[in-house]
């Protein structure tokens, strides 16, 4: 915590509110370990702990489900997890405000936890993924899209995450061509995570048959990585 400690949590984000009931808020947030401590940066953060849905990627959690709800699940919500991998990096979850209609798991594993949910007007497909960095791309893509591939043709789907895939500077398209391909579009615009030497885009989100959506960017206090959200109207 002491990396980010000349950080401060933003004072307001009124310009970014849901305007009514039917609509659903979601972010995601590269964590860097989900902790006791950030969770209660989380619950304090304007943004954060005003989305119907959080995902986070590289938790660093194990699958000791019972103390992880406790420990680290922000409060009125309800968390499903896939734990790190063997050397304790990476690690997916999504928290779920506790008012959201039915949500039902569709599948996880280390790389793409898969949720879907009804609410009012809308019945949602979520993916929270995270790509390490040393995997490869085009595989890993692959992959993606083969499970995006068995959900019905009109469903409505976000997928957000830590695609450790640089938008910026477009070395690698093949990720963005491929979910092109599937009528997916990309709103993230700005760079969402800075070294000493430059920004990268490397947290997006996703959509696919979702007409009128807002997005933003948020500084976090506990992660080099900016929070990413989205309100699907």
């Amino acid at each position: 915590m002491e990396a980010y400690a000349q950080k401060k949590i933003p004072s307001q984000v009124n310009e970014f509110n849901k305007t009514n009931d039917q609509q659903v808020f979601i972010t995601h947030l590269n964590v860097q370990g989900l902790t006791s401590v950030k969770a209660a940066y989380i619950d304090q953060d304007p943004l954060l702990n005003k989305s119907d849905i959080i995902c986070f990627s590289e938790t660093h959690l194990s699958d000791n489900f019972d103390w992880m709800a406790k420990q680290v699940c922000p409060p009125h919500y309800t968390i499903t997890q896939m734990g790190s991998n063997k050397n304790g990096g990476g690690g997916l979850a999504i928290c779920i405000k506790n008012e959201m209609g039915p949500v039902t798991v569709i599948s996880t594993s280390m790389e793409c936890l898969h949720i879907s949910i009804s609410k009012e007007r809308h019945k949602l497909h979520i993916m929270c993924c995270y790509k390490e960095r040393h995997k490869n791309l085009q595989s890993f893509t692959d992959r993606l899209c083969k499970n995006i591939s068995q959900l019905p043709p009109d469903a409505q789907c976000v997928i957000v995450g830590d695609f450790n895939n640089d938008l910026l500077w477009k070395k690698e398209t093949y990720l963005l061509e491929r979910l092109a391909e599937l009528q997916f579009s990309q709103h993230i615009t700005d760079a969402t995570r800075y070294d000493s030497n430059s920004g990268t885009l490397i947290d997006h989100i996703y959509t696919k048959d979702i007409s009128a959506i807002a997005t933003k960017l948020t500084d976090c206090l506990y992660s080099d990585h900016d929070a990413t959200a989205i309100v699907i109207r």
